[in-house]
């Protein structure tokens, strides 16, 4: 629950940074101009949450779309530009980095965070059609191309970009452009064509945040339904037959979350980098126990239906994989490795997550020992049950 609302304000801030800094490249407008457009993000989301799942839901697939034809374009020329600088040695972890694995690690960090979200159709079940079968269709498709998505435009990025300056302190990656290193690219290679990838990344952000505010409205409705959260976030409006309430709570906790952050930390891309910490450290345990639980679950409940390979080798072999970003989240430099230790604000996540455990804990003991039944009713939110 603590990764869910924090997806849409991450976008927030990606959009009024993205957008600022174009502003102050191109026109010389002052950077603090992120805050106020921040929140425009979240009022357009907010409306189209508000107004209803499938105008909301077909608007995020329409400027989806838009954005991957434009990157998988941008990323073909990327590719062809680079020439014979194509090569598949950039995909090894000491090409361009010299700390090897100890720099790999912290950067999971961020790019399982560029993941999250595959499973936001979850919630989503009560508002499709057929659900036992789009849903499971929808989370693993948009998880395995997105992947094949992610890896081919920062695979062109780095063969044109330069592997050996991708990790330069003063002049890497990250810094081109003023820190909007895809519109820099674009310039390079398409010129005044610029212009088309900074609508698609304003588009994404609207589209996954537009995504994210779905799926933490419906996991607010479905825990206010059985007497979690208040009663009030499970109201649905009369017209347009969504959560309301919830999505009002959303929205306006979003934008000030997203723009208060940002103004304590002193930008958009440090509240940005401390807000993804903090929900890939959740996001990861709970992918480890969810690959765990399926394993317990087939070897106790239903071991003759057990499977070596879906039940057993994918969730051990899944949750090892997730095991390095955590580690390096929590500044532990494993196997002598030299993992970088995260620069703040980022390493406050896990004390923020200490707190909020706490809080969950003390939370769970109180209706463990007051109304239990709602604790056990947690492990049916989602489920299509007749009754």
């Amino acid at each position: 629950m603590l990764a869910e609302p924090v997806v849409a304000p991450l976008l927030y801030l990606i959009f009024g940074n993205e957008l600022a800094a174009n502003l102050t490249s191109h026109f010389g407008w002052p950077t603090w101009l992120w805050a106020p457009f921040a929140a425009g993000a979240g009022l357009i989301v907010w409306f189209l949450t508000y107004r209803g799942i499938r105008l909301s839901t077909r608007t995020g697939v329409a400027l989806g779309t838009f954005e991957i034809v434009v990157f998988l374009a941008l990323a073909l020329t990327l590719v062809v530009a680079a020439g014979s600088n194509n090569t598949l040695s950039v995909f090894g972890p000491n090409t361009g980095n010299t700390k090897g694995w100890g720099s790999v690690f912290p950067g999971m960090i961020f790019a399982i965070l560029a993941f999250i979200g595959f499973e936001a159709s979850l919630p989503l079940a009560e508002e499709v059609k057929e659900p036992r079968k789009t849903i499971p269709r929808a989370v693993f498709l948009s998880a395995l191309l997105i992947g094949l998505f992610y890896l081919f435009c920062y695979y062109a990025a780095t063969v044109y970009f330069g592997p050996s300056k991708m990790a330069d302190p003063k002049n890497g990656f990250v810094f081109l452009n003023g820190g909007d290193p895809w519109s820099g690219l674009a310039q390079a290679v398409w010129g005044p064509g610029l212009i088309i990838v900074i609508l698609a990344v304003l588009n994404s952000a609207i589209a996954n945040s537009n995504a994210g505010a779905n799926a933490a409205t419906r996991v607010g409705y479905s825990l206010a339904r059985i007497g979690l959260l208040p009663r009030m976030l499970q109201r649905v409006h009369p017209r347009f037959r969504t959560p309301y309430v919830a999505v009002n709570v959303q929205a306006a906790g979003g934008i000030i979350l997203a723009v208060g952050l940002g103004l304590v930390a002193g930008g958009a891309l440090p509240a940005f980098a401390l807000l993804g910490t903090v929900a890939t450290i959740v996001v990861v345990t709970i992918y480890i126990l969810t690959n765990l639980s399926n394993l317990v679950f087939y070897l106790r409940e239903r071991r003759g239906e057990f499977n070596l390979l879906s039940n057993g080798v994918v969730p051990v072999v899944g949750s090892l994989i997730f095991l390095p970003a955590l580690i390096a989240a929590f500044g532990i430099d494993f196997a002598g490795l030299g993992i970088v230790a995260l620069s703040p604000p980022s390493n406050l996540a896990p004390l923020i997550i200490a707190i909020w455990m706490v809080a969950g804990i003390a939370l769970l003991i109180y209706f463990a020992v007051s109304k239990p039944e709602r604790i056990a009713d947690t492990g049916r939110i989602f489920l299509d049950d007749a009754t």
